[in-house]
């Protein structure tokens, strides 16, 4: 005996179809309705969704054609009632209570007169006389009975209200009519608004006047075109015209037309309660809507049940779409997420630690990429220098990058009101930034020779004194006024520059510091807190001279040009701190 295979897929069939006669495995094998899409979703009958839903089904045009007889004879039936309802309540208003008249229909119920009453509460003349008192409950029992009737039946059959209408409706074809299909056809879209027909992209070619057959053919020799495009697939229970082409393929037709059932409030009726009775069984518990997100990420309310569906829905604050669900979002300390970089440039969050990372996170403004990790722009053209004090020497690394930096800013200050003074000029040289960051760690090597706080200010003064005096830039009247980081760089430096730099590592050493200004011999001297007895022509600090090896407090010196210094300086006080209490 020949094995059958089930006609949806290729697994063994099993049973065969009642209403088709076709075999199907045990996956598919119920009938089940078949309507187009946009029928369904019209629809608001909630046994047709169920129907069209059914779960180890085939979709059946026999089935439905037969569901849909059954459907049609219970409307009949339904109609017969109301019908002898209605001639019940005609008989009520026949002029002679014993002639019979043809019964007048529903709609004539409101031209029936109204009954007037004189004072006595007695019937007026043009009243048949047969019509009492009594018979008037009679009528608004029938009228209300009617009604109840006729909106039972509508809220427990809504989709056949329309079915019912269609004597009176207007009828016209639908813009775009999209045809549904087994496995083994093709989809067909009749557009009549472009008077266009629409098959399959890869049928491309395939398809002319002479290789398809009636009616399609008249559509065509009414000016109709053919078009191409990618269709997508539905289910159809329409009237259907199979149309053979060159292949062995059939394509199959949907050639209805919709209808719009006539206004009425009966029909009114029917959809606001229909609607309501699949809007209280298709919401959710929570008060989602049906087909809606619910306020509680990542949630969809799905045919009355709240389902997880992260990919429409979202998820909630610090948390991430995985699949349909969401997950938690895993942060380092700095609240950066697990393998992303840090707002903190170079560094990446790396399993909850942040490590330097600057070749995938970069640096910094003013910053460059050294392998992970990030110098200043500032740090390059490294040099190595060698500078002696009392007992030895101090290695210190130095850039030509800062160096250039420095040179190049402008020795000039801005001003509207007040002019600059001679300090603010040198508290513009000792306080930039960049120059702070690399001459500190300067300061902290001193620190680290000795912990005793007068010997390391005497290790500074040996430092800068043992540094060259710039007489080319003195003679040549080429006085660049260098910045001292620029004089700790190029190893020159005419008094005033070599006495900033002094004034900058006893500052940093934490003394009381000021720069004295001999105006007269046009020479700047260091000035550092000491006991008074030993104090500078009561100034308050010693004479400090940066520009020669000398003993503090030795102002007896001869200068080139003006001999020994002889007028009163100016003080400019830079810091306040510790005194130098050991002189010698």
């Amino acid at each position: 005996m020949t094995q059958k295979t089930c006609k949806l897929c290729d697994n063994l069939a099993s049973h065969r179809c009642n209403s088709c006669g076709e075999y199907f495995c045990d996956e598919h094998r119920y009938p089940k309705l078949t309507m187009m899409l946009e029928r369904f979703l019209r629809s608001n009958d909630i046994r047709i969704e169920k129907e069209w839903r059914k779960e180890n089904a085939h979709p059946c045009p026999e089935y439905s054609e037969w569901l849909k007889k059954q459907e049609e004879k219970k409307l009949d039936r339904a109609w017969e009632s109301l019908n002898k309802l209605k001639n019940i309540t005609n008989r009520l208003y026949e002029k002679e209570p014993h002639k019979k008249e043809d019964s007048k229909p529903l709609d004539d119920l409101k031209n029936i007169p109204k009954v007037p009453r004189d004072k006595k509460h007695e019937y007026s003349e043009d009243v048949p006389t047969h019509i009492k008192s009594k018979n008037k409950p009679i009528k608004l029992f029938a009228i209300v009975l009617i009604i109840c009737i006729v909106g039972w039946y509508l809220y427990s059959n809504p989709e056949f209200f329309n079915a019912s209408n269609e004597s009176a409706s207007v009828t016209s074809p639908t813009k775009i009519q999209q045809v549904t299909f087994t496995s083994k056809d093709i989809s067909y879209i009749l557009n009549y608004q472009e008077e266009k027909i629409y098959f399959p992209s890869q049928y491309y070619g395939k398809i002319n006047e002479t290789s398809i057959g009636q009616p399609l053919n008249d559509f065509l020799q009414t000016g109709w075109k053919i078009q191409y495009q990618d269709l997508p697939e539905h289910s159809t229970t329409s009237q259907k015209i199979t149309v053979k082409i060159a292949t062995t393929q059939s394509i199959i037709v949907d050639t209805t037309t919709k209808t719009t059932p006539a206004p009425s409030w009966l029909s009114a009726i029917s959809d606001f309660l229909s609607r309501f009775s699949i809007w209280r069984s298709l919401n959710c518990t929570d008060g989602t809507l049906y087909d809606s997100c619910s306020e509680s990420q990542p949630y969809y309310c799905f045919n009355g049940t709240l389902v997880k569906n992260s990919t429409v829905c979202g998820c909630p604050y610090d948390y991430k779409v995985r699949g349909n669900d969401c997950e938690k979002i895993q942060r380092c300390n700095d609240k950066t997420i697990y393998d992303e970089c840090s707002s903190q440039k170079p560094f990446y969050c790396l399993n909850g630690n942040l490590v330097g990372k600057a070749s995938s996170c970069g640096c910094p403004v003013d910053e460059i990429v050294q392998g992970d990790n990030c110098i200043s722009k500032f740090q390059v053209g490294p040099k190595e220098i060698q500078m002696p004090y009392v007992n030895g020497y101090i290695t210190f690394t130095i850039y030509k990058g800062l160096n250039d930096y420095l040179a190049s800013l402008s020795r000039y200050i801005s001003y509207y009101d007040n002019p600059p003074t001679t300090k603010d000029f040198i508290m513009k040289k000792l306080d930039d930034v960049e120059q702070k960051r690399m001459l500190d760690p300067f300061v902290e090597e001193i620190k680290k020779i000795t912990s005793i706080r007068d010997d390391q200010a005497r290790i500074a003064i040996r430092l800068v004194q043992s540094i060259p005096y710039d007489y080319a830039s003195f003679t040549t009247n080429n006085v660049t006024g260098k910045y001292p980081y620029e004089v700790l760089y190029t190893n020159t430096g005419v008094c005033s520059e070599k006495a900033y730099l002094l004034v900058y590592l006893l500052r940093g050493l934490g003394y009381s510091t000021a720069v004295l200004e001999f105006k007269t011999e046009n020479h700047d001297a260091v000035g550092i807190k000491c006991p008074s007895e030993y104090n500078y022509k009561n100034t308050g600090y010693c004479f400090v001279e940066a520009t020669q090896l000398t003993a503090i407090g030795d102002s007896y010196g001869n200068y080139v040009g003006v001999g020994q210094l002889t007028s009163t300086p100016e003080v400019i006080v830079i810091s306040d701190g510790y005194a130098l209490n050991s002189i010698w």
